[in-house]
């Protein structure tokens, strides 16, 4: 079987690619639309061939990439990017033999909207915030756009934290300009968790990785810049519930926050996300389970009882520690400070897309970020 691998403008897909190579497939096309950013999976060793498909309608360009793919022999689509998962579950009968792992665009637009994440949530059991409406809101607490990822907005642009009634109501009046049904629920305190799934057709998890955030830039919410492998038997059972309430089929990663014993479900994201560089750091077997099974390959369940890959492996990503540090150093947080560096010097912590083995791809990553690309 043959790869073909799109949104190689993503720093998170580097990690995909190269573990596909690592699991034997020789023939890997990355895909990148025109426009979306520097592809920087083009440069990677590891890719055969590539094509930049310059079509920005959502029909267009999933009628150029099922056009790519039939080109391919015994072809196998992975979609990690939002747009393209969307163009793929709109249009299913040109990728029927292709993509057996992509969501339906029902299941995907569930898994963006927050309110209905939140109603199957409840339904499975799973611990989600206390909601609010405008008059009995307790302070903090948070505005989410229902469907933030839909609206093209960035990950720290999809919420916001409110201390007092006057701010409220001046915020959610902003969102309503966009979202007729903003998202109103209690603060949660802790550290952010996520757990990541290749859900089979048949809505069974076939394989999963857990993680921790360590840092995130800006440091008041935003991306991480490092995170840590991370298991939590109960936060991974809770997961699979949902996306089964849901139907899900495909990669997703649910995140939630708080502590050990007691958290709270943030969201789903049905794709790809950020820190997925974590899994090929802890030398788990997720790229190619995702592989294997977008193939229409029938994988045995995971055990979810316990973890197949490496336990408290860091991975960071130096040129977003490297902003966060300057943050730091400007607010005078020295004690944090002193970890990023401690962090930065130390070769057990892998980054996640600077690599001397696929040096082209490194280099032509760090040339994006000075020519002002971070993706």
């Amino acid at each position: 079987m043959n790869a073909v691998v799109t949104d190689v403008q993503y720093r998170m897909t580097l990690a995909l690619i190269r573990d596909l190579a690592d699991g034997g497939i020789k023939n890997i096309t990355a895909v990148c639309r025109k426009g979306q950013g520097a592809p920087v999976g083009f440069y990677s060793k590891h890719v055969s061939n590539h094509i930049l498909l310059t079509e920005k309608a959502e029909m267009e360009y999933a009628k150029h990439l099922s056009e790519v793919c039939k080109k391919i022999e015994n072809p196998v689509l992975l979609c990690p990017g939002r747009d393209t998962i969307s163009a793929v579950s709109k249009y299913p009968e040109l990728f029927k033999d292709i993509a057996h792992l992509v969501p339906t665009e029902e299941n995907l637009n569930n898994a963006n909207d927050k309110s209905a994440v939140i109603d199957a949530a409840v339904s499975a059991g799973v611990p989600v915030p206390k909601s609010y409406t405008l008059d009995d809101a307790e302070y903090p607490c948070v505005i989410k756009y229902r469907c933030g990822e839909k609206l093209g907005k960035k990950a720290n642009e999809r919420y916001s934290i409110i201390n007092n009634r006057e701010s409220l109501i001046k915020t959610y009046n902003e969102y309503l300009k966009l979202d007729s049904e903003p998202v109103l629920q209690e603060y949660i305190e802790g550290d952010g968790f996520g757990v990541s799934l290749v859900m089979d057709k048949e809505q069974n998890a076939v394989d999963f990785i857990s993680h921790r955030r360590v840092r995130q830039f800006p440091s008041s919410g935003g991306p991480s810049t490092c995170c840590e492998t991370y298991f939590n038997e109960n936060m991974v059972n809770d997961a699979v519930r949902l996306l089964k309430k849901i139907g899900f089929t495909g990669v997703a990663m649910v995140e939630f926050k708080g502590t050990d014993d007691n958290y709270r479900l943030m969201e789903i994201n049905p794709r790809v996300w950020g820190s997925y560089a974590l899994a090929r750091a802890c030398n788990s077997s997720f790229s190619m389970s995702w592989f294997n099974a977008s193939a229409g390959e029938r994988l045995k369940p995971a055990d979810l009882t316990k973890p197949n890959y490496s336990l408290g492996v860091k991975m960071q990503f130096f040129p977003s520690e490297l902003k966060l540090l300057n943050e730091l150093i400007r607010n005078k947080r020295i004690g944090e400070s002193g970890i990023i560096i401690k962090d930065l010097l130390n070769p057990k912590v892998r980054d996640g897309v600077i690599e001397f083995s696929d040096i082209s791809a490194s280099l032509h990553y760090i040339k994006s970020l000075v020519s002002g690309g971070d993706r």
